[in-house]
């Protein structure tokens, strides 16, 4: 998307909007199920101001928007009886007191109390603008930008697994975006025109814990089966990334006869910052509130630099885009146009993850490769057509690529399995290590990771995360076809503009993840393979050539000029059918290999994809006039009705302390495996409380029916 910032002009100008939505803007209703949103509010105030500081020769503009709002969902779930929409019923509020009690007395920490009122968050953004005129032929543009913003994220509870996560284990997510640009347009002839753009940007992403990090991640379970989960959770242990960029850009247009012919050179310089050491405070689990009362904790697990400091496991590397394109547009007739071009994308960089020589003697290859030396060649043509009737179809295809995480490349960076390690728990390092992550663990105090285990570290013993060495530059083919035309409707009047269209995608190479480490090693009875588990996992960022999205749409809009103002209503209707391989909806390999479901992790087939909207249908009508002098007044109302968003059956995977279905148990704790549905009295299921226990219990077979 190209956006073109508002320029001020030798008049003075301004504007000022209010946009509102709260409770009662929204359905109560998915189908024939009530929803309870709770209360909440949404504002964002708009403010614009633009004139001349020097008539004629320099303007400036400047716009400011603050969005303010009450996030409800932290009053998402309760313990048994609070009336949250989702309650724990494994959890009482009574179990909720003793441990907050008991992480204050005991552990001196705050465990925090659930919130009985939404929370607050803001966004705001300002852009300062200012254009000059350099003589008859030049033109200057400089913009500064800068975006903050905040989103709570009150994780940590299920009610699958029938767990509470209390206040210590949410996060805030905080976005800070500070931007400068300086563009210089310049024409030279009559058909001979340039652009040269200078910019840089600063975006600094923050994932802070309520409480603080200095502290373990604690799971208690309780009487009724259930957990309360409290202290920063895992990956917020350690969390913090910087991306900074520098963007240098030349773009020429010249004119020759029917020909527009447009050509530049880009290149954008990278430079990442990614501190990512999930764990690396601990993780205890306690097998009851006595326990964790009494500071005995029956698991540990923890992950961190094999110097036991943090920070030592931060990545820095950088790596430059550069881009040549050209591209002609030609007038064939008074009725058709035409559009056709290259762009080259070409990814450069002399940073490069640490070799680890463990991995090499594994797989035979070495886990040092990034994007340098990669590249993507995008072919593009459109056209459009008018008719004599003032009907118009346009269309086109191209292949289009970008927009892909940085921190995806900065994984191989992070754990090259040489600084961040985990302890060795089956002393193959050092023998008398095995069984450091035994349990029971006493005198826990959840500051200080043991001694014991934090002696166990050794540089070699991690997790590899790596790029495929043949990794090719995600892209996906694009064609659309549309057809706009004015119409008469009769009784409703004429001038109303109707639109078509049809988009459909194919991908071409998308990112995927595969697990190098796992061994299958048996057929689960629906048919599923059965791994080994890995005590370490490698897995490989690599390519799939699957998946697609169609997309149609029609629009209808009409602006009625009337005595009481203008009406602009607009009406539009869209139908997705997607599908994809992986969403890839995480900056993290665990996530992004272990969290979608699916029936097998290193062999995943094409399925409705999670951004899929089957139906999607929306609308807005606005009225304007000028009220106060030439000073228009606007009054807006949107809506928009959809079909839900799609989500799978899954099954745990880990119901037992057990991966069920193999791989390591960082992938296996997502509990992605797609459900099985038994048939009727299917052998192939066990009906049982325990493992042990080989007797249908008819109870829980009816209750599952």
């Amino acid at each position: 998307i190209n956006a073109v910032t508002k320029s001020g002009t030798n008049e003075w100008d301004g504007s000022i909007a209010l946009y509102k939505k709260n409770e009662s803007l929204v359905g109560d209703k998915s189908e024939n199920n009530n929803v309870d949103l709770g209360n909440f509010d949404e504002d964002t105030l708009a403010v614009t101001l633009g004139g001349p500081i020097i008539k004629d020769k320099v303007w400036f503009f400047v716009a400011y928007d603050e969005f303010t709002a009450t996030d409800t969902n932290a009053l998402l779930f309760g313990p048994a009886g609070s009336g949250r929409a989702n309650e724990i019923d494994e959890v009482t509020q009574a179990d909720v007191d003793e441990v907050i009690r008991i992480a204050d007395e005991v552990y001196g920490f705050n465990a925090g109390a659930l919130p009985s009122s939404g929370t607050d968050i803001t966004d705001e953004k300002l852009i300062v603008k200012i254009d000059a005129a350099l003589g008859d032929n030049h033109d200057a543009s400089l913009t500064y930008q800068e975006v903050t913003g905040n989103a709570l994220n009150p994780q940590g509870s299920s009610t699958s697994a029938g767990r509470l996560g209390l206040p210590s284990n949410w996060y805030d997510k905080s976005e800070e975006m500070e931007s400068y640009s300086f563009q210089l347009f310049s024409n030279w002839t009559d058909v001979f025109s340039t652009e040269i753009k200078v910019a840089t940007k600063e975006i600094i992403t923050g994932q802070n814990s309520l409480y603080g990090t200095d502290f373990a991640q604690m799971t208690i379970a309780t009487p009724a089966d259930g957990e309360i989960r409290v202290g920063p959770d895992i990956f917020r242990h350690a969390n913090a990334l910087t991306n900074e960029s520098t963007q240098i850009k030349f773009k020429a247009d010249y004119l020759v006869g029917d020909h527009n012919i447009s050509f530049g050179v880009e290149r954008e310089e990278l430079e990442v910052f990614n501190l990512f050491v999930f764990n690396s405070e601990g993780d205890y689990f306690f097998d009851s509130i006595t326990d964790f009362e009494n500071q005995v904790a029956s698991s540990l697990s923890y992950r961190n630099a094999y110097t036991n400091d943090e920070n030592d496991g931060a990545a820095a590397f950088g790596f430059d885009i550069n881009s040549i394109y050209v591209q002609d547009s030609i007038d064939v007739s008074d009725q058709m146009s035409i559009q056709f071009g290259v762009r080259h994308d070409w990814y450069s960089g002399s940073d490069t993850p640490d070799e680890n020589p463990g991995f090499f003697t594994r797989y035979g290859f070495s886990n040092t490769a990034t994007l340098d030396g990669r590249s993507v060649t995008m072919p593009r043509f459109g056209f459009t057509y008018d008719f004599l009737d003032g009907a118009r179809l346009r269309g086109g295809v191209g292949l289009f690529s970008g927009g892909n995480p940085n921190v995806w490349i900065s994984n191989a960076f992070s754990n090259d399995g040489q600084t961040i390690v985990n302890p060795d728990e089956d002393g193959n390092i050092d023998p008398t290590c095995a069984g450091v992550l035994d349990g029971p663990f006493t005198n826990v105090d959840a500051y200080n990771v043991p001694q014991s285990v934090q002696d166990c570290m050794f540089p070699g013993a991690g997790d590899v995360e790596l790029t495929d060495p043949d990794f090719e530059i995600p892209s996906t083919w694009r064609f659309n076809l549309a057809y706009e035309r004015e119409l008469d409707l009769g009784f409703m009047g004429d001038g109303w503009y109707m639109t078509l269209e049809g988009v459909w995608s194919r991908v071409n190479q998308a990112a995927e993840w595969f697990e190098l480490s796992r061994t299958q090693i048996d057929t689960a009875p629906d048919g599923r393979p059965i791994y080994d588990r890995p005590s370490n996992y490698d897995v490989m960022l690599t390519n799939t050539a699957s998946g697609y999205a169609n997309t149609y749409s029609a629009s209808l809009e009409k602006v009625f000029d009337t005595r009481a103002g203008l009406f602009d209503m607009r009406l539009h209707y869209t139908y997705m059918d997607a599908k994809d391989v992986n969403p890839s909806q995480s900056s993290t390999v665990s996530s992004n290999y272990g969290r979608p479901a699916t029936f097998d992790r290193n062999n995943r087939q094409l399925s409705t994809s999670d951004f899929e909207i089957e139906h999607r249908f929306n609308g807005s009508v606005s009225w304007s006039k000028a009220l106060f002098g030439d000073n228009l007044t606007r009054v807006s109302t949107f809506f928009e009705v959809r079909s839900g968003k799609r989500f799978s059956y899954t099954m745990r995977e880990q119901p037992f302390d057990e991966a069920v279905f193999g791989g390591h148990s960082a992938f296996a704790r997502r509990d992605s495996q797609l459900l099985y549905v038994p048939l009727e009295n299917d052998p192939n299921v066990i009906f049982s409380f325990t493992p042990e226990d080989t007797v249908n219990d008819a109870a829980l077979e009816a209750n599952f029916n």
